[in-house]
């Protein structure tokens, strides 16, 4: 295998003056993945928003006002939507999107610290459900379509870094954190801690 250690091209993005946190790559439904997306990605940035880029055009296409007050760390597209993004950001709020007009849907807040990280439930019954991860260790589950959390857990004791979904069983989660440990959840109608595991770096 071969490494390549400069870039093949670069592309400037757009105007922007503030620095990217984030890039997913925009899919289509399940069964056309690639149904009028091919080569768009999500762009998040340091001053809360959110922009489209056009990889064949070499253009940004949308960019959204700044929803968030902070920096986006995470964002995630919901699964059987590709139309509906979540961001997680420094202010402490979880927003929803609606890519076609790049305008916020839903501002889910309640959960402090920083929040670090997210994911969507893969379920087709439960893809309403989001779990997001702080900096103080805790874990909320949301109901997106109420906008309010439907349970809220706190076991690590330092920030969580990544939360995520099992893609082939939706009552698992599991989450990370720099205390050492990470922690797998069951969510049957809530959170549950079914197993925790350290890491021994000694």
């Amino acid at each position: 295998m071969r490494s390549i250690r400069t870039a093949v091209e670069l592309i400037k993005v757009g105007r922007k003056r503030t620095g990217m946190m984030g890039i997913k790559a925009i899919s289509g439904p399940p069964d056309q993945p690639t149904l009028g997306t091919a080569a768009k990605f999500i762009l998040s940035f340091e001053d809360g928003s959110v922009g489209v880029f056009n990889l064949e055009r070499r253009r940004l296409e949308f960019t959204s006002q700044p929803a968030h007050s902070e920096t986006i760390f995470d964002c995630r597209f919901k699964p059987s939507s590709p139309d509906t993004l979540a961001t997680a950001s420094y202010d402490g709020t979880v927003k929803i999107w609606d890519t076609r007009n790049m305008k916020c849907v839903l501002d889910l807040k309640g959960q402090e610290g920083v929040i670090y990280a997210l994911s969507w439930c893969p379920g087709a019954d439960d893809e309403y459900r989001l779990v997001s991860a702080s900096s103080l260790g805790e874990v909320v589950l949301w109901n997106t379509r109420t906008g309010q959390p439907m349970a809220t857990y706190k076991h690590h004791t330092k920030p969580i870094y990544r939360v995520k979904w099992n893609q082939l069983d939706s009552n698992l989660i599991a989450s990370t954190s720099s205390d050492g440990t990470w922690y797998v959840w069951g969510n049957a109608g809530g959170l549950e801690l079914w197993a925790a595991f350290l890491v021994d770096f000694d």
